[in-house]
């Protein structure tokens, strides 16, 4: 696909010089995507963020649209490095859910999130702390499992928010 979000990721990484990750930006509009905010809301939240300049929002809205194309299909697919750079890999599944806890917004109060949403986001909160809450196994088969798991957890509980949110 010409525009799938990993091109465009990395397009406005590098058009846009956003100092951000990969993971990071991609966390961060998963979120967006997630978030019951207007369009006008979220572009300025885009701006203020990511610190781009607004020539970036035809190519973000891009982004936007392709992660919703991603979810509506049941594909979404968090990159999270090379297959055995074990502190990478961790690295870029702590990183993806600190951003998407940034941008990620429900809508209305607190107490209409249902209970399982606020189970994944307690746990997406633990998961962006990795890093500093946990060292690399070294056993890398265990590595590998775990950070298997974790990432299996992160697609299906973002999916779960998404489906979650189109039923309303």
């Amino acid at each position: 696909m010409k525009d799938s979000s990993d091109i465009l990721i990395h397009e406005i990484i590098d058009d846009y010089q956003c100092p951000f990750t990969a993971s990071e930006v991609h966390g961060f509009f998963t979120g967006l995507v997630l978030s019951n905010i207007s369009n006008i809301d979220l572009d300025k939240k885009i701006l203020a963020f990511m610190d781009i300049d607004d020539g970036s929002l035809s190519k973000s809205r891009k982004l936007t649209r392709c992660i919703q194309h991603e979810l509506k299909s049941s594909n979404l697919n968090i990159q999270a490095g090379e297959d055995n750079d074990y502190k990478g890999i961790a690295s870029s599944l702590a990183e993806w859910t600190y951003y998407f806890l940034i941008s990620y917004k429900e809508s209305g109060s607190s107490k209409n999130i249902d209970n399982r949403t606020i189970e994944i986001l307690d746990i997406f909160d633990e998961i962006s702390q990795l890093n500093q809450k946990y060292k690399v196994d070294d056993d890398n088969d265990i590595n590998r499992e775990s950070l298997n798991d974790i990432h299996d957890f992160i697609e299906k509980s973002v999916q779960y928010i998404f489906n979650k949110k189109d039923d309303k």
